[in-house]
């Protein structure tokens, strides 16, 4: 990690993970998006929209076993997410993710990921107000719990760059 990543300079190279769908519900600094979280996005989709990696990495958890409920603060921590390491050390997350999505889309820990694979569908688990997908870039740390936030630059298609890889 040679950058630190700031609002002014984030980090790039990170592709739409809904392939341009859905709109910006709550961004960096919003109301749930404080401390660890502060520079997530939350993209509001309906449930089922194609969730792809945002950039090249390995799987190194995911949690798939809550349903699309949605809920209040007292459901923040029952959400279903893949959580991505990338080679730059970063990680990225995508929470409230469909309940069953690992089933339709065969995906687990150490798996490799390339940039615009399908990891998974939109949905509404855990601390959710409706149905959307909550995507972050977390520095290095523990496997064990999500790390603080950094900021990040969502650019183009990931479908563009899939086609580009194949």
């Amino acid at each position: 990690m040679n950058h630190t990543p700031t609002i002014a300079s984030p980090l790039k190279g990170f592709c739409h993970p809904l392939d341009g769908k859905g709109y910006l519900s709550q961004g960096i600094r919003g109301k749930t998006h404080q401390n660890r979280m502060e520079y997530a996005y939350d993209i509001a989709s309906s449930i089922g929209t194609p969730v792809y990696a945002m950039r090249a990495g390995r799987v190194i958890r995911l949690q798939d076993k809550y349903p699309d409920t949605g809920g209040t603060k007292a459901h923040a921590s029952k959400f279903n997410y893949v959580w991505i390491e990338h080679d730059n050390g970063y990680r990225s997350a995508y929470a409230h993710l469909q309940q069953g999505f690992r089933k339709r889309v065969q995906l687990k820990a150490g798996d490799w990921v390339k940039a615009g694979q399908l990891i998974g569908y939109s949905g509404n688990s855990g601390w959710s107000s409706g149905p959307h997908l909550h995507v972050e870039v977390q520095t290095q740390g523990s496997r064990a719990k999500f790390s603080p936030t950094v900021p990040f630059q969502i650019s183009g298609s990931c479908s563009t760059l899939a086609r580009k890889a194949s």
